[in-house]
């Protein structure tokens, strides 16, 4: 199971970054499965670590004394959004869509994964359709911490 951090957690609205603070470096063997989120920021913390952007801003939150948040890979992404559009969550089979009621405190907007697509790419997940794409890291998409649990 995944924990997402609160509303709020970053003091507002969800914020909008660029990935990593390398964005034309494959971070190399990033994962898409469920579990995989934490190692896959854990990887590219380590090969940048870049303040202010997606991957560190969800490496370095904390919350009641957990510090092993991290940016959700794209299995677990999918799950948030589901959690987010009041779905059913708990089938990795089954993809987000723009049925539901979005939860407030979440954006109508793009999120990001840990799970990477080459050396400018990672995955993402627009929140209001559930549709996931491969996005280049320059670009400002949404940031949520999770942690698996």
């Amino acid at each position: 199971m995944i924990q997402a951090a609160p509303d709020g957690w970053n003091g507002g609205d969800d914020p909008s970054r660029e990935w990593s603070g390398n964005t034309n470096t494959e971070v190399g063997g990033t994962g898409t499965a469920l579990g995989t989120g934490y190692a896959n920021t854990s990887a590219a913390v380590a090969q940048n670590a870049t303040a202010d952007r997606a991957i560190t801003l969800a490496w370095n939150y904390s919350n009641n004394s957990k510090e092993d948040w991290h940016l959700p890979s794209q299995v677990e992404l999918n799950e948030l959004c589901k959690y987010a559009r009041t779905q059913t969550t708990g089938d990795t089979e089954v993809l987000c869509d723009s049925s539901g009621s979005l939860r407030d405190g979440f954006a109508n907007a793009t999120y990001w994964s840990s799970s990477e697509l080459g050396a400018t790419g990672a995955w993402s997940q627009g929140f209001s359709h559930g549709n996931q794409a491969n996005l280049t890291k320059a670009g400002n998409r949404r940031v949520r911490p999770v942690r698996a649990f």
